[in-house]
């Protein structure tokens, strides 16, 4: 009976998941929404041991939720036992997703510091648009009218406050220093 335990154990630890790695050439990576182009090119290009194919399929490795659909992911995730990996594209996970992967064995990921510069790019953009009287200026030139006495503001030396220094708020200080601004920055 003892040799019979050994010999059990023996077999179990030889084909436990250690001795028997995933196979990396065929990884499928469910994905919610359209990946589309250049996406989906690129991932061919680059992996091309990964196959993306819908979500809703069965037999996923991995899932990526690439458009904001929440409900589809817990879907997934639900009838993915096997999932060993979930990426959301965006910083913050929803209690729905992490409810969904309680007890799940799956590794979860998110975009946190992928979006900053992009963020920040935007944010000085609206900051001067402002500053500048684009939407004055465009509706006077659709009118065909000339600003009298129209006064630029300089952003220079103005006072910049941000909320949250994270990714975001850091990177959005960066991009308006370059342009004189007295930053002050409130974080938790």
């Amino acid at each position: 009976e003892r040799q019979q335990r050994q010999q059990y154990a023996a077999r179990e630890w030889q084909d436990s998941p250690m001795h028997h790695p995933p196979d990396h050439n065929k990884l499928r990576l469910g994905v919610v929404g359209a990946l589309g182009e250049p996406y989906s090119t690129e991932l061919a290009r680059h992996f091309p041991q990964v196959h993306a194919v819908p979500a809703a399929e069965g037999g996923l490795d991995a899932l990526v939720m690439w458009e904001s659909d929440f409900p589809a992911v817990v879907r997934a995730i639900e009838h993915q036992p096997e999932l060993a990996w979930v990426h959301l594209r965006w910083a913050g996970v929803p209690a729905m997703i992490l409810d969904a992967l309680r007890g799940h064995g799956a590794i979860l990921t998110n975009g946190s510091g992928a979006h900053g510069l992009a963020v920040a790019e935007y944010v000085a953009m609206v900051v001067l648009a402002h500053y500048k009287g684009l939407h004055e200026m465009r509706a006077a030139q659709l009118r065909s009218e000339w600003l009298d006495g129209y006064r630029l503001r300089e952003l220079r030396g103005s006072r910049v406050g941000i909320v949250g220094l994270g990714d975001l708020g850091l990177n959005t200080a960066r991009a308006l220093r370059g342009f004189g601004v007295r930053l002050r920055g409130l974080r938790r």
